[in-house]
């Protein structure tokens, strides 16, 4: 179980003192009790959960709510002053921050107390009756050692008749709720945010029926876009095994619904004229997705081949290749008196990549577009010194190679040639691009079945040279880890979890975290990655990083989120002490600004709050009077005042218990604390203090 150790108090560091205060902000609490956590270990001895250990300073409040602890370490573990009446019945957080040894930090402290998250259930599968289910209210909550944090509030059973429910416990901030039942595994899902101790916040969660596997539909199209006749077979794979269909007089097509939820590649083939398309469409269960294919067209590419003066050569071998689906090839022979021309027929339009050699070993090669149905497309190619490149498509340990791989050659960032690996056993894996013009090259690879991508580098320097280049796959590693609060105690389930990898291949994987927190990204590529995590509860964020550098590398490491603070204030009308119950209160931070409303007695206070700067604007209840804080720099957290009232939160679970100020003449004078103040003024107006 979880320990707190108290610690005798003395030494010559460093102090806290302050008041701590009643939840309205302003009767002193006497008898409460007030720690700070210098430290904290895990007990693991004969357990694997290794609860915390928390090492603190401990003190309690006077008949006046004031306190004192001494002999605090100049960086504790947590600069938070945590306030506790009973078991957690009442707890207040306030952060503070030590700079020079000897100091006494003035730190104030407001108690609160949980709210309520209620609800209803409903079924959309009956109609949008109520139903019974599995509630599970997740926000804000203190640890065993008073600490605010992100935590299960509870779970709990909507009423089969009213679908009602209740769950007790969730403390000002952020929350979430879900419900499941048997009958309706997917999760519904509502969030909010309880605003002062007592609130009450009501959510709808709504079951959506469990849905079958989906179905793909649509119509086939000429080139010109109108519809094909009957007879078109179109085809998926399912299973590993091809689907095949056909359309009806309409060109249209229709497969049931067998297939479940995913990503599906078509292809299209017209037996008569032999025309192809291909595409893609994203089924979701239970639903049709309509899909449009387009037959490609067919046009002419001449190629018109060129010595260095510009003159026609008189005798070349051309091929050509194109660079994607459905990947045509063709070849011929300019002979003398073509005026070194070649026209290639019956070539998908699309991109196109085009290789000649001289009787001389003069080479050279172009890439062209042919832009569509019974178009020519014209492209000149100049014959220079040029060599050859070739080498093995291979797995990452280099011993086994890769038949039927997509090999993409490149240069100066330009496609100049494309083609697939052979699957001879004899010359498995292998691959060979004549006639490419001198310079640096780039070769990738990509293997179809396993989704694996290679790269590989080089340079042709002299005219007829060979350059070898082996593709290998980059290797692919794993990447496992926990996701936790900012000081590591506790888990964050739900969170989500995104890893950007930058390698040799930059690419991306996201996933949510288990509820223990653990998360894995399995096939993540060689290099560099960086890992960032968002708390669905509170939105706060947190990022690490590491490096994959070997072929089934697994890489441990922990995402913590981000450190965090409290702000809140006291809204009273203008004479400096009537509470402005009700008034609407416009945090503003780093990060955009959030709407809060203020209890009866005048305030507010937001937890979990991202380190940074903040402004807050007052306005009262009616929308006429108004007042706010200047955007000027503080000294930092704590619950001391803050300079001309930006609160600005420089360490974990920094608080200001202070909003607008008024001029010198209408503060307070019996409480010495900075109050948000509703001025006379209309808005628009402008008043400094």
């Amino acid at each position: 179980a979880t320990a707190i150790v108290y610690l005798l108090t003395g030494g010559l560091r460093a102090s806290i003192v302050g008041t701590v205060y009643e939840r309205d902000g302003v009767t002193p609490a006497p008898n409460v009790s007030v720690r700070v956590i210098v430290d904290i270990d895990f007990n693991c001895l004969g357990s694997a959960a290794c609860p915390p250990v928390y090492k603190v300073l401990q003190a309690a409040t006077d008949v006046q709510g004031a306190y004192r602890i001494d002999g605090i370490p100049i960086s504790p573990k947590y600069p938070i002053a945590v306030a506790v009446r009973g078991e957690n019945a009442e707890v207040g957080n306030a952060g503070f921050r030590l700079v020079s040894e000897g100091q006494a930090v003035k730190t104030d402290i407001v108690l609160t107390a949980p709210g309520t998250v209620t609800g209803t259930v409903w079924d959309q599968g009956s109609a949008n009756q109520p139903t019974g289910a599995n509630v599970i209210v997740r926000g804000i909550k203190p640890n065993e050692a008073g600490l605010f944090e992100s935590r299960l509030i509870g779970t709990t059973q909507s009423d089969a008749q009213t679908g009602r429910f209740a769950v007790g416990g969730a403390w000002p901030g952020g929350f979430s709720a879900e419900a499941s039942n048997m009958f309706r595994p997917n999760p519904a899902r509502a969030s909010g945010a309880i605003r002062f101790a007592g609130d009450v916040q009501d959510v709808t969660l709504t079951l959506i029926p469990l849905v079958g596997p989906g179905s793909i539909s649509g119509v086939v199209n000429q080139p010109k876009s109108t519809p094909v006749g009957e007879g078109v077979q179109v085809t998926v794979t399912l299973a590993g095994q091809p689907v095949t269909v056909t359309t009806a007089a309409d060109g249209r097509f229709h497969f049931a619904p067998i297939l479940p939820a995913g990503g599906y590649s078509l292809t299209a083939e017209d037996p008569i004229t032999g025309l192809k398309a291909t595409g893609y469409a994203a089924v979701q269960g239970g639903q049709d997705t309509p899909v449009t294919l387009r037959l490609l067209g067919l046009g002419m590419v001449e190629v018109l081949v060129k010595n260095a003066d510009g003159s026609a050569t008189p005798s070349a071998t051309v091929t050509l290749a194109r660079n994607s689906f459905p990947y045509d090839k063709a070849s011929g022979a300019i002979r003398a008196g073509d005026g070194g021309r070649i026209v290639f027929t019956n070539i998908t339009e699309g991109d196109f990549s085009v290789a000649a050699l001289d009787a001389n070993g003069l080479g050279g090669r172009v890439s062209g577009r042919l832009p569509g149905e019974g178009q020519t497309a014209t492209v000149t190619l100049t014959l220079a010194p040029s060599g050859v490149v070739t080498g093995r498509f291979l797995t990452p340990d280099g011993r086994t190679p890769i038949g039927n791989g997509q090999i993409q050659l490149t240069q100066s960032g330009r496609t100049i040639g494309f083609l697939t690996t052979s699957t001879d056993p004899a010359t498995l894996g292998a691959y060979r691009f004549e006639h490419v013009p001198l310079g640096p090259i780039v070769v990738e690879g990509f293997d179809p079945v396993g989704t694996r991508r290679g790269k590989g580098f080089g340079q042709l320097a002299s005219n007829g040279q060979t350059l070898v280049v082996d593709v290998l796959q980059t290797s692919r590693g794993t990447v496992t880890g926990r996701a936790l609060s900012a000081d590591g105690t506790r888990p964050v389930e739900g969170g989500k979890i995104t890893l950007q990898v930058s390698g040799v291949f930059s690419e991306s994987f996201q996933g949510l975290t288990a509820p223990d927190g653990t998360f894995t990204f399995p096939g993540v590529p060689a290099g560099d990655f960086t890992l960032r995590l968002v708390d669905p509860i509170t939105g706060l964020g947190g990022a690490t990083s590491g490096r994959i550098v070997r072929e089934g590398e697994s890489v441990t490491t922990e995402v913590r989120l981000e450190s965090t603070g409290t702000v809140s204030a006291t809204v009273v009308k203008f004479d400096g002490v009537t509470p402005a119950g009700g008034a609407k209160v416009v945090l503003q931070g780093p990060r955009g600004s959030l709407t809060l409303q203020a209890d009866p007695e005048g305030r507010v206070s937001r937890s979990l709050l991202p380190l940074g700067r903040y402004t807050l604007t007052a306005t009262s209840p009616n929308g006429l009077d108004g007042g706010m804080t200047e955007r000027v720099p503080a000294v930092g957290g704590g619950a001391r005042r803050c300079r001309q009232h930006v609160v600005r939160l420089a360490a974990q679970s920094g608080r200001c218990d202070a909003g607008i100020q008024l001029p010198a003449s209408r503060r307070d004078p019996t409480r010495g604390r900075h109050r948000a103040s509703l001025s006379q003024y209309r808005r628009g107006d402008v008043r400094h203090p």
